[in-house]
């Protein structure tokens, strides 16, 4: 189901799409927020004991955001290092596996329900919006003379 909703939301969906028609900042804008509805539907959906189509709507959209998000991120994330842009990537490879590796057991503490995995994807999903926050602050600021 998640390769399926990765592949239609950034490789041959609305990602690749928004991609070659918006900028990186807008598309990585509209792809935090699919993560972020979609982390806040997973959280009420195993809090309230919706059914499982709930849930794999929610997962869908939470996965589609993280395709959305991937090609604009990359992009940004490397632009500033085209020296090392090999090296730079490698980084953010190890990186995405490290935060996942962080986020495993944070799941696996809350027992068998849904709702420990809720409360992670909003965690990341509202650490995620604050990074971008504060990143797009900074590089404006950088910007003005």
């Amino acid at each position: 189901m998640s390769g399926r909703s990765g592949l239609l939301g950034g490789r041959i969906g609305p990602g690749r799409r928004a991609a070659e028609r918006w900028p990186e900042q807008g598309t990585l804008v509209v792809g935090l927020g699919m993560c972020a509805l979609g982390a806040g539907g997973l959280l009420a959906t195993a809090a309230l004991h919706l059914p499982l189509v709930a849930v794999v709507v929610s997962l869908s959209t939470m996965v589609g955001g993280v395709a959305v998000t991937t090609p604009p991120t990359t992009s940004l994330v490397l632009a500033g290092y085209p020296d090392v842009a090999g090296t730079a990537s490698s980084f953010l490879g190890v990186a995405r596996f490290a935060f996942g590796g962080l986020a495993a057991p944070l799941v696996g503490l809350g027992g068998s329900t849904a709702v420990p995995l809720g409360l992670v994807a909003v965690g990341g999903a509202v650490l995620a919006l604050a990074a971008y926050a504060l990143t797009a602050r900074r590089s404006d600021d950088a910007r003005r003379p």
